[in-house]
């Protein structure tokens, strides 16, 4: 009479929780990036959809709009860093501000712990590289920069950003935008 094993010895269950365990910690820290990677793009097509937002309803509304960035969802912050999230709102009397009467349009919430985000102003002899806390877009659905700035670029990067990982938009003064990946800093 045969007796078959009805389970394993406590050797086989070591040699399978060792072998769990080198899966694991290879495949933890590229999935930990992995999914850095995947809301680095999704924070920059929540920044493209923000702006698409912004031109457009400039466009339509025959009056020039805003983003800026906000902590709070309801108001511009005036920080240099948008990682707390942005607004769009429609600015009738042009001063960059969401004033009483002013449509909220839109509202992002943050990026995620540890993501920077920040705009700078390119092309202006005198401001390359300031912080910009806001975009405006005109009437026609230009970019409407500070006086001899050709773009301004956005920059998203993860806390694990690795190799070519980093997110960046540029807003040109036609008020096109370019995105692509780019270095992490």
């Amino acid at each position: 009479m045969k007796f078959r094993s009805q389970g394993m010895t406590l050797m086989e269950l070591m040699v399978a929780i060792m072998i769990v365990g080198i899966l694991a910690a290879i495949a933890i820290p590229s999935f930990r990036r992995f999914t850095a990677e995947n809301r680095t793009i999704a924070a920059t097509n929540d920044l493209v959809t923000a702006l698409n937002v912004a031109r457009s309803e400039a466009l339509r509304r025959s009056g020039n709009t805003v983003i800026c960035a906000s902590s709070d969802q309801a108001s511009c912050s005036g920080s240099a860093s948008w990682a707390d999230g942005w607004i769009v709102f429609s600015d009738r009397n042009r001063n960059g501000a969401l004033d009483a009467g002013e449509d909220l349009l839109q509202a992002w919430s943050s990026v995620g712990n540890g993501f920077t985000v920040k705009a700078n102003i390119v092309g202006a002899a005198n401001a390359v590289g300031a912080a910009v806390d806001r975009m405006a877009y005109n009437t026609m659905g230009m970019g409407d920069l500070p006086v001899g700035a050709a773009r301004i670029r956005f920059e998203i990067v993860s806390p694990v950003c690795v190799g070519d990982k980093a997110g960046q938009t540029e807003v040109l003064i036609t008020g096109m935008i370019q995105t692509r990946k780019v270095a992490c800093p």
